[in-house]
């Protein structure tokens, strides 16, 4: 089997991303697709020369980093101009499920969710016209047996919820977003109670403001990073837990029928309107037509 071994390590990669995925290679179906671009990464074409091809995937430690870096340069030429003042970063917790095959439909209604609540504060409040953004899908994982292990206010927020029956399951699902928002002319603490309006539930929204020590692209790209971050682990007791093989390959033979590629991972809302000194986020700048430009789940 083809490994990884001797390719460059990308941003900070380190030997437990690349033996995640091995794991992950061992344990999904030998004679699928998402096995054979995974196993290809990072090979030659033509053997020992030729261009390097490259898997793509967010299970793919290389290719998920080479993608992270692109998404946040795209982002921070989409918000060219904002201050640290209006730059935020939001997480919201979607819910949770039993079935893999939920947390598509939770995510797409949660997207939805998020343009009819930003049009429902820009029709009471003209200042709401300029609010965008764009985040993508996070996707945590926990036994039921280790609900009480999680940390306290992550259990708070789920139990607050309501977790689904799992008696016959050995794992639940949690979806989120985290997104950056740009928001001139709103402060950051309305931004949190626009969503808590749409997402009531205790500790489900989580709204922070910019770091005032960094330039706002440096914040711009930290949130992107911290957003499409990938590790597969569920902190309990105060230690991260690598997510069983099985966990893996449910997760990402269900991603890899749901969206071969990233893009329907992603949420974007744009500006009301175009203000000729804020240029509107528009799809092409955040989705070059390069492939590595979409966006992939991550964990924590």
């Amino acid at each position: 089997m083809l490994g990884m071994s001797s390719r460059k390590y990308y941003h900070g990669q380190t030997d437990l991303d690349y033996r995640r995925r091995d794991r992950l290679i061992e344990t999904i179906a030998g004679d699928g697709s998402l096995c054979d671009r995974l196993i290809s990464c990072g090979v030659l074409s033509q053997g020992t020369y030729g261009w390097e091809k490259k898997c793509r995937l967010p299970a793919c430690p290389y290719c998920r980093a080479l993608y992270a870096a692109r998404a946040g340069r795209a982002a921070a030429t989409a918000f060219e101009g904002a201050a640290n003042s209006e730059l935020s970063m939001a997480s919201v917790l979607l819910g949770s499920t039993v079935d893999v095959e939920g947390i598509g439909d939770i995510f797409l209604t949660a997207r939805s969710d998020l343009r009819n609540r930003v049009n429902r504060q820009r029709s009471m409040l003209r200042r709401w016209s300029r609010v965008q953004l764009v985040g993508w899908l996070e996707v945590d994982a926990v036994s039921p047996l280790d609900v009480p292990l999680l940390p306290p206010e992550r259990r708070e927020a789920l139990t607050a919820m309501g977790l689904p029956c799992a008696e016959d399951h050995d794992v639940i699902w949690l979806p989120s977003f985290h997104a950056v928002i740009w928001h001139p002319g709103v402060d950051w603490q309305e931004v949190r109670d626009a969503l808590a309006l749409q997402w009531e539930g205790t500790r489900q929204v989580h709204v922070q403001p910019a770091r005032s020590h960094l330039t706002a692209e440096q914040n711009i790209r930290n949130i992107v990073s911290y957003a499409l971050k990938h590790q597969c682990q569920t902190s309990l007791g105060g230690t991260r837990i690598d997510w069983p093989p099985s966990w893996l390959a449910e997760f990402y033979e269900w991603l890899h029928s749901w969206s071969q590629g990233f893009r329907r991972t992603r949420v974007l809302v744009g500006p009301a309107s175009i203000d000729p000194k804020h240029e509107a986020i528009k799809p092409e700048r955040i989705s070059t037509p390069t492939l590595y430009i979409e966006p992939m789940p991550i964990t924590y």
